[in-house]
C-alpha cells in the first residue's frame, strides 16, 4: 500500500495525539514543503 503523506498535515490529526505532544507539523506537511523547496531551487 502506498502511503498517504496528507494523511497527517498537523500533529494534532495523528492517531495517537493524545498519548504524545501535539505541537508542530506533522509528517506530510514537511514532505509537502520538502517538495516545495525542492522545486523552488530547481525552478
Amino acid at each position: 500500500m502506498m502511503p498517504h503523506p496528507e494523511r497527517v498535515m498537523e500533529k494534532i490529526q495523528n492517531a495517537d495525539w493524545t498519548r504524545t505532544s501535539p505541537q508542530g507539523s506533522g509528517d506530510g506537511r514537511i514532505f509537502f514543503e520538502s517538495i516545495a523547496e525542492y522545486v523552488r531551487k530547481k525552478g
